[in-house]
C-alpha cells in the first residue's frame, strides 16, 4: 500500500493529468484524419472493410479495429475516436507509475515518472487525438520497460507481456518494427560485451522471430507502402534536437528537463544495461527511419517517434533522481516549478488546445446548416460529408451545377472548383486554418 501522502499525490497527478486532456477534448471537431479514422471504422462497415481501409492506408489495423466496436458501443457518437485515445493516454500514465516503480526502485521513482507522462505536452496533445498515437506510445512504453526487465530479472513472464505488446505494437503502426529493431540491436549488444547469457540472448531472438511470423500477413502491406511517394519533407540531423523542443510543447523549462539527462545520465547513471537500453532506443529510434528517408521515401515524422518517448521519460526520472542523490537537495522544488511551467504552458500558451485550433469541416457543416444550403461543392467533400450527414444535410459533390451552391475552399485541396467554369460570387465567409465558403451561381 501507498503511503497517505504518497496516495495523496498518486491521485493528484492522476486527476490532473486526466483533467488537462479532458478540457478541450471536445473544444472542436474533428480533424481531416481523424475523420478519416471514423469514416474508416464506422460500424456500418464489415470488420474485413475496417481491416483493408487500415491497411490500404498509412498503418496496420489494430486501433481501426478497436474504434469499430467502440463506435457500435457509442452509437457512432462524434468523438468517441478521442476518448478511446485518452483511454490509452490514461492507462499510460498508470503503466509510468508501474514501470517507474519497478525499473527506478522505488515509488517515488513510479510517481515521478507518471509526473512526467501526465504533464507533458506531446503525450497530452496525443492522448486527445482520435487516432492511434496513444495506443502506439503505450505499447512502446510496455515492450521498452519489459525488455529491460527480462534481461534483469530473466522471468518468462517478462518475456510474454514482451511478446505480445510486440505483436499489438506492429499491427498499431509499421514503426513498432523499427522500436523491435532497435531492442535487438540493444540485445545483441548486451550478448557481445557479456552483460546477459547466451541461453537468455537466445530465448529473446527466439521470441523476436515468433513476433515476425505473427505479424507476417501485414509484411506485404509494408512493403508497397515503400514505393508510394511521401507527403513528408526530408529531414535532417537538427530535427532530433527539434523533436525534444516539439516534445516540450515549446516550453524552455521541459526541454531543459527533458533534453538534458541526454547529456549527463551516462555520467550518473549506475546501471549499465539500462543505460545502453535508453541511449540506443533513443538514437536508434531517430537514426533508423533517418536513413531509410535519406536512402527512399521521407518517413521520419515527429508524432511517429512516441516509439522512444518513453525512453526519454525514463532517462529523466533516473538522471534527475540520481542528481538528488548527489547534492541537488532542492530537488523537489524543481520537480514542482516544472510540473507547474508545464501545465501553465497548456492552459495559457498553447494554441492547439484552444477553439478553432483544428480544421473547420465541423463549423462549416452548421454554418451551412443555418443557411439551409441544398447545393455544397467541396473537393474534399468526403470530409465534409462526415459532419453534413449529421446535420441532416444532403452530401457535397465535387463538380458545380448549374443552380446557386455554396463552395468550399480549404487547405487540403487539390483542385478549385471555383476556375472549373465562369461563376459569379455571391456571398463570402471565412473560417480558421483557412477555411472559406462562397456562395456562387454559374453564369
Amino acid at each position: 500500500m501507498l503511503k497517505h501522502s504518497n496516495t495523496i499525490l498518486f491521485v493528484v497527478i492522476l486527476i490532473g493529468g486526466l483533467i488537462i486532456r479532458a478540457f478541450s477534448l471536445e473544444t472542436n471537431g474533428l480533424w481531416l484524419d481523424e475523420i478519416w479514422s471514423m469514416i474508416a471504422s464506422s460500424p456500418d462497415h464489415s470488420l474485413k472493410d475496417v481491416i483493408f481501409n487500415a491497411l490500404k492506408d498509412t498503418h496496420p489495423p489494430l486501433f481501426d479495429v478497436i474504434l469499430f466496436w467502440s463506435l457500435k458501443l457509442s452509437g457512432n457518437a462524434e468523438f468517441t475516436a478521442r476518448y478511446l485515445a485518452l483511454l490509452f493516454g490514461l492507462i499510460a500514465m498508470l503503466a509510468c507509475y508501474h514501470y517507474g516503480k519497478k525499473i527506478g526502485g522505488s515509488k517515488t521513482n513510479g510517481l515521478l515518472l507518471m509526473a512526467i507522462c501526465s504533464f507533458n505536452f506531446f503525450h497530452i496533445y496525443y492522448s486527445i487525438e482520435g487516432r492511434f498515437y496513444s495506443l502506439l506510445f503505450l505499447l512502446s512504453l510496455i515492450c521498452t520497460a519489459e525488455f529491460y526487465l527480462y534481461f534483469k530479472e530473466e522471468k518468462r513472464k517478462h518475456a510474454i507481456i514482451y511478446f505480445i505488446s510486440s505483436i499489438l505494437l506492429c499491427y498499431t503502426h509499421y514503426y513498432g518494427g523499427i522500436l523491435l529493431a532497435s531492442l535487438s540491436i540493444v540485445a545483441l549488444v548486451y550478448f557481445i560485451i557479456k552483460s546477459t547469457s547466451k541461453k537468455l540472448f537466445l530465448q529473446f531472438v527466439g521470441v523476436q522471430f515468433l513476433v515476425l511470423l505473427a505479424f507476417a500477413p501485414c509484411i506485404p502491406y509494408l512493403i508497397g507502402k515503400t514505393s508510394l511517394e511521401s507527403w513528408m519533407s526530408d529531414p535532417t540531423i537538427g530535427d532530433f534536437f527539434n523533436y525534444y523542443y516539439l516534445y516540450s510543447g515549446k516550453n524552455p523549462l521541459e526541454f531543459a528537463w527533458l533534453f538534458l539527462p541526454l547529456l549527463f545520465y551516462f555520467k550518473v547513471g549506475k546501471d549499465k544495461n539500462l543505460k545502453l537500453l535508453l541511449y540506443l532506443s533513443i538514437i536508434l529510434g531517430f537514426l533508423l527511419p533517418y536513413l531509410v528517408s535519406k536512402i527512399g521515401s521521407p518517413m521520419l515524422h515527429k508524432r511517429y517517434t512516441l516509439i522512444y518517448l518513453p525512453a526519454i521519460y525514463i532517462m529523466s526520472m533516473q538522471a534527475w533522481r540520481q542528481l538528488s542523490f548527489v547534492g541537488l537537495s532542492k530537488s523537489k522544488w524543481i520537480y514542482g516549478i516544472v510540473a507547474v511551467s508545464c501545465i501553465l504552458n497548456i492552459a495559457f500558451l498553447r494554441d492547439e488546445f484552444r477553439d478553432d485550433s483544428k480544421d473547420q469541416w465541423k463549423e462549416v457543416a452548421q454554418f451551412l446548416a443555418e443557411e439551409k444550403a441544398e447545393h455544397i461543392v467541396a473537393d474534399q467533400a468526403h470530409y465534409l460529408n462526415f459532419y453534413l450527414n449529421r446535420e441532416g444535410l444532403s452530401k457535397a459533390t465535387m463538380g458545380l451545377s448549374d443552380k446557386e451552391c455554396w463552395v468550399l475552399k480549404t487547405n487540403f485541396d487539390e483542385m478549385d472548383p471555383l476556375k472549373a467554369q465562369n461563376v459569379e460570387i455571391l456571398e463570402e465567409k471565412e473560417f480558421p486554418k483557412d477555411f472559406r465558403l462562397y456562395k456562387v451561381s454559374v453564369k
